[in-house]
């Protein structure tokens, strides 16, 4: 009797885990990706100022998350032209002579470890950002998706903890669903010595 009941226990565990993988399955687009770039600038060396200035700027970039039985994909394509020219223009940059020098020197740093992704496909062009970052693996038991390379949502900031190695470091996200709402969420002790705690929602798309 015992047994029995341990191996239903076992087999509604896994029912569990495998009716949750089935929900999550589909395209996520990211959702108040403003204020999740807000906090990243607030929780790094950035000041209030900057991310209240420029923050509505990334309602430009669609990000999303394509998950597939335990496989996951996250996409980006941000064109940031409209960012680029208000942040040139609110601070002055006054080492960039111009508009076009910025957004080279931007481009610059945004290809800056493109030759050591391995897990990521990457590109610029005219100021319009790509990123595809493979071979996310979901767990339902530890409820993770994780990453071998950090996503990227431009040249600066990172859907993830900001250290020296950048989006070569691997990411663990801890997930939950909550009001239809995927909400993934990481911390960590970022460059500057400071804990950071990094929160990504998602709402699903089909």
């Amino acid at each position: 009797m015992l047994t029995g009941c341990s191996q239903s226990n076992g087999n509604n565990g896994n029912n569990t885990a495998q009716k949750e993988e089935k929900s999550l399955e589909g395209t996520w687009k990211v959702k108040d990706l403003p204020e999740t770039v807000h906090n990243i600038i607030v929780s790094g060396v950035g000041s209030e100022e900057r991310a209240q200035a420029i923050k509505n700027y990334y309602n430009e970039a669609d990000i999303k998350l394509i998950i597939k039985d335990k496989d996951v994909v996250l996409t980006n394509t941000f064109d940031a032209n409209k960012l680029y020219e208000a942040d040139f223009k609110r601070s002055g940059y006054k080492r960039h002579k111009d508009l076009d020098d910025f957004k080279k020197s931007n481009a610059y740093m945004f290809n800056l470890y493109k030759s050591k992704l391995e897990h990521t496909e990457a590109s610029i062009e005219n100021s319009v950002i790509n990123v595809k970052v493979k071979d996310g693996v979901l767990d339902t038991e530890n409820k993770t998706i994780s990453f071998p390379e950090t996503p990227r949502i431009d040249d600066l900031y990172l859907l993830g903890i900001y250290t020296d190695k950048r989006e070569l470091n691997p990411v663990t996200y801890n997930y939950k669903l909550e009001n239809n709402e995927l909400i993934l969420t990481v911390s960590g002790e970022n460059r500057y010595k400071k804990e950071q705690t990094v929160v990504v929602k998602f709402t699903k798309e089909k």
